[in-house]
């Protein structure tokens, strides 16, 4: 009910057990929402680089590499796009990490976030510095492509 200064008149009965909602809609923001927005923190370390790809992702003929910068920025990705058509068009990578990538110096371990086991992240080292990951949930799907630089970072393709 609404007094005159438009203010909503509660019952005093139910003041108190909204204010024990409100405490504990707070509580579940503070004990369940915030660690896990924050999971991805808690298992940052460095990236575990390997030479050694999986083997089903390595092609039978190896085709020359391509480093060049401007060569992936017009490579269209797309959600059709997969690992072995990257591969197809810039070579094999130059390393891989059964982590997602968080920073351009971390990761995250897929065990920590669910990820199957060909997920991970291929790692391509760019002429003239910088360097390219592009992260995948399998071999066929990719959910991004970023682009480091020295001191700056682009997103090429997110997955949507």
């Amino acid at each position: 009910m609404l007094i005159p200064n438009n203010r909503l008149d509660i019952p005093f009965e139910l003041q108190g057990l909204m204010s024990s909602v409100a405490m504990v809609a707070f509580a579940f923001l503070v004990l369940v929402r915030v660690p896990l927005s924050f999971a991805t923190d808690i298992y940052r370390e460095p990236w575990h680089w390997s030479g050694e790809l999986p083997a089903a992702i390595v092609p039978d003929k190896p085709r020359p590499t391509i480093r060049e910068r401007v060569a992936f920025e017009r490579f269209r990705f797309n959600k059709h796009t997969t690992m072995r058509d990257v591969i197809a068009a810039f070579g094999i990578p130059d390393g891989f990490a059964t982590q997602f990538s968080v920073t351009r110096t971390e990761g995250v371990p897929i065990s920590h976030i669910r990820g199957g086991p060909q997920a991970g992240t291929f790692r391509y080292i760019l002429r003239g510095g910088g360097e390219i990951l592009i992260t995948v949930s399998d071999f066929h799907t990719i959910t991004a492509v970023i682009r480091y630089q020295k001191q700056a970072q682009d997103t090429i393709y997110t997955c949507q």
